[in-house]
């Protein structure tokens, strides 16, 4: 990202493609480095095999997160998604808690619906929103694999790739101007009327930004089951 992001001043816009690495980590980390540099980030990510093709039972494509970064004058505009109904930390998650997970979301070994978070981490689960998060996830796999010489379908840990744009605002509009308005769409946002039920509507990344300062401000709260995973590494 940060030599996407130095190429973005000098040309206008770049692209950095990575391959032969392994999980990035959080997207959403990269896309912020962008926007803190007044540059608009994009990240694209493949990852090993987890999702099913929509009407298909066993995992082809990765969980393929994508992350976007715009800078703004207020709330920092972060948004990061997997393209997964249910992502592994989720399962894990599900796990740790002897909980089920919700139906319709997964698949065991044997390509059978399932709402046992081990069977599902042991099997594959559905792209989110259907054939729409299978189009974004299939089309992260190609950008974020196919193009930059990584594995189209990389085996765990091995050869992941990555797809990273910075796109400089000033090669449009004045940065002032830019954030100005992004600022303006997003109080037109937040401020549209509300369902029923609807304390406050939040931006992308927002909820996150509001745990992060909480943390700092308060520390981390660890329960004792995870405390007690912890000590034993």
């Amino acid at each position: 990202m940060e030599l996407a992001i130095e190429r973005s001043k000098r040309n206008g816009a770049s692209i950095v493609g990575v391959y032969n690495t392994s999980h990035c980590g959080m997207a959403g980390y990269y896309v912020d480095m962008a926007r803190k540099a007044d540059t608009i980030g994009l990240l694209f990510a493949d990852c090993l095999p987890r999702i099913t093709p929509e009407g298909g039972t066993e995992a082809l494509l990765g969980t393929n997160p994508i992350a976007v970064g715009i800078p703004s004058n207020t709330v920092p505009l972060l948004f990061d998604m997997a393209t997964a109904a249910i992502t592994n930390g989720d399962l894990l998650v599900a796990i740790r808690d002897d909980t089920a997970i919700p139906e319709g979301l997964a698949f065991d070994s044997e390509g059978e619906p399932t709402t046992d978070a081990d069977a599902a981490l042991k099997g594959s689960v559905r792209p989110f929103g259907g054939h729409k998060g299978f189009g974004l996830a299939l089309v992260t796999q190609i950008l974020a694999g196919v193009l930059v010489n990584a594995a189209t379908i990389p085996p765990p840990g091995t050869n992941y790739g990555l797809l990273i744009v910075a796109i400089d605002p000033t090669s449009f509009v004045p940065l002032a101007q830019f954030k100005t308005e992004v600022d303006k769409l997003v109080t037109r946002v937040k401020e549209n009327p509300r369902e029923s039920g609807v304390a406050e509507i939040l931006i992308p990344g927002e909820r996150a930004y509001r745990q992060r300062e909480a943390h700092l401000a308060d520390g981390i709260h660890l329960d004792e089951t995870l405390m007690r995973q912890l000590n034993r590494l």
